[in-house]
């Protein structure tokens, strides 16, 4: 599920640290009001809240960690599937701000 290549990349690049941040691509189905995820934002996940031409970009802090990567992947498509969302790709990034992250492709919808 998870590609090893993407933590390998991360683990050896010195733009990141012991943590990096999971940043899931979020499909909104068709006419989708929900404002709230409330169970992704008990785990942490944060920009929930900002949807973008159907897509929400939320992002989970972890640790450079392949069983945390995948518990927690794991965790999020489980709750994006009772939502109804589309989990289109995950990336591993090494900043939460995409203007100042370097990110390696964990997954990607087949």
């Amino acid at each position: 599920m998870i590609d090893q290549g993407a933590i390998t990349n991360a683990q050896n690049d010195d733009r990141f640290e012991d943590i990096a941040w999971l940043t899931f691509y979020l499909c909104l189905p068709g006419g989708c009001t929900r404002e709230t995820f409330p169970e992704l934002a008990a785990m942490g996940v944060f920009n929930l809240n900002h949807p973008e031409s159907g897509f929400m970009y939320a992002k989970l802090e972890v640790s450079l960690n392949r069983k945390e990567i995948e518990a927690k992947v794991s965790a999020v498509m489980q709750i994006a599937e009772r939502y109804d969302l589309e989990v289109d790709c995950v990336d591993l990034d090494s900043d939460p701000v995409p203007t100042k992250s370097k990110f390696y492709e964990l997954w990607k919808m087949p």
